[in-house]
């Protein structure tokens, strides 16, 4: 008997359980939480307050939990994108209650720019509202995505001048051809070797563009 109130065994039983089903709760979510290789964070609204980072989070911002516990978003200065869209995206949070896979720009302690997938949560923790961030780190994506879209407008690059080279052809073709009907003509008989030097530097361009038109030709490749 507690303060006048008796509890049979079935209810101690039942209490007892519900512990017990709290406890492991609780040691399941500590073990996803550290244990995962996802990179998580619990920041407590509505200062936004870290409460609690796991350890693939902080070595990605190269920080210290310490340095990182009981301090603010703004005081942390680890956003490196634009303010506004940050914005956009808490206000969604709110009123969606979860936003999936949006990408954040974050500033890391010595000052490096990394890309996070993250996917984040509203959520009830020891009684206070809070917002759960889960993420991976992209940044080797983006910059592989960043160098294909550059070799994609030097291959656009590439056709283009090949298709000009093709265009530059043709006229020196008429121009080799009416140069050497010069030659056969008396009255340029002067006039021969500065013909023989412009036909040779004709031919010497020709050849440039020739082996130029080699390199962008696409070809098959025989293993």
């Amino acid at each position: 008997v507690d303060d006048g109130i008796a509890l049979n065994w079935r209810d101690v039983t039942e209490l007892r359980e519900a512990v017990e089903n709290l406890r492991n709760s609780e040691e399941l979510f500590h073990n996803a939480f550290h244990s995962g290789g996802a990179m998580m964070s619990i920041v407590e609204l509505p200062q936004q307050c870290c409460i609690e980072i796991n350890k693939p989070m902080l070595d990605l911002l190269e920080l210290t939990r310490e340095e990182v516990i009981g301090r603010t978003i703004l005081e942390l200065d680890i956003y490196a994108g634009e303010q506004e869209k940050y914005d956009v995206y808490y206000d969604t949070l709110l009123k969606q209650e979860t936003v999936r896979n949006y990408e954040v720009i974050m500033r890391t302690k010595s000052g490096k720019v990394v890309t996070m997938l993250r996917t984040s949560t509203l959520a009830q923790v020891h009684g206070k509202q809070c917002i759960v961030h889960i993420g991976q780190d992209i940044t080797t994506q983006k910059e592989y995505e960043a160098e294909m879209q550059r070799f994609d407008r030097l291959n656009l690059v590439g056709e283009m001048a090949a298709s000009i080279g093709h265009e530059v052809r043709n006229p020196m073709t008429t121009v080799r051809g009416y140069l050497q009907l010069f030659q056969r003509r008396s009255q340029f008989e002067p006039y021969r070797q500065q013909l023989d030097t412009m036909i040779e530097e004709l031919d010497r361009a020709n050849m440039i563009i020739s082996e130029f038109l080699s390199l962008a030709k696409n070809k098959r490749i025989t293993l």
